[in-house]
Order: structure tokens, then sequence, then C-alpha cells
């Protein structure tokens, strides 16, 4: 939102935070859904401050770490927030393989987040969207949509 300076601020000190959690999860027992969340942030902190390469990667281990056949309620509540390193780093591919994903179980994913949520408005003009954004509405119609 023409912020970029508070912006970079803010993912300066989540990537601090994310980066001493992720030193506690991997020297300890290893709740799973926690690491996995954290490695998604540190991907939104990575990719805020322009460093895509490292936002993708972390994004990456964060799926790897809490895929859906491990825990589909969390599963799905992380995936959100990887979806959105994704978008954030320019990677519309994986972002669109994530949210198609997400689109396909309930999750905190909806049509309206979907359309009002200013992280989305990159993909808007994807030729993908419209389906993505259907795919969403119908689940929402028949109830197996959003949570």
């Amino acid at each position: 939102a023409g912020r970029e300076q508070e912006a970079r601020h803010w993912a300066d000190s989540l990537q601090r935070a994310a980066d001493r959690e992720i030193t506690e999860l991997e020297g300890g027992l290893d709740p799973f859904v926690q690491r996995a969340e954290t490695y998604a942030f540190r991907g939104i902190a990575h990719a805020l401050s322009g460093r895509r390469a490292e936002a993708v990667r972390d994004g990456r281990h964060s799926l790897e770490l809490l895929p859906f056949s491990r825990d589909a309620v969390d599963a799905a509540r992380v995936h959100v927030n990887t979806a959105a390193v994704f978008l954030l780093a320019d990677d519309h591919e994986n972002a669109f393989r994530v949210l198609d994903m997400l689109a396909s179980v309930p999750s905190d994913l909806s049509s309206a987040r979907l359309r009002l949520n200013p992280v989305y408005d990159s993909i808007r003009d994807d030729p993908r969207y419209p389906a993505l954004l259907e795919k969403l509405e119908a689940a929402e119609r028949s109830g197996t949509g959003t949570r």
C-alpha cells in the first residue's frame, strides 16, 4: 500500500523472530505445525524484504513439513499463509497450485477473501483467477468450502 519502508521494518523483525523460533524447534522436539507455520512466516518476511529466492525456499519447506496428508485441519491454515509467501514473491505458479488445493478442501480461503485481500491483487488479472474464484464460490454454495 505504498509503505515499503514500514513493511521492510516489520519484515526484518518478523524474520528475526522466525529465525529464533526455527533454531529452537530444530534443536528439540518438533511440533510440526508450529515449525511449518514459522517457515511460512519467515517466507513472508523474506518476500516483503525482496528476498524472493529465500521466500520461495521457505514456502516450499513449509509445504513439505505439513502436507494435507499429515494434518488436514492445520495444513489448510498454514497453506493459506504459504500461498501468501508465493504471491508476495511473485511465484504465481506455486501460489495457484496451493490456492487450487485450498479451494478443494474446507479452509480459511474464501471467495470474499480472494476478492478483497490485497495479498491477492497480483493475480486478479491472471487468466486462472476467474476459475479459482468460481471453484471457491461453488464450494461455498455446496457447503464444502470455507470453514
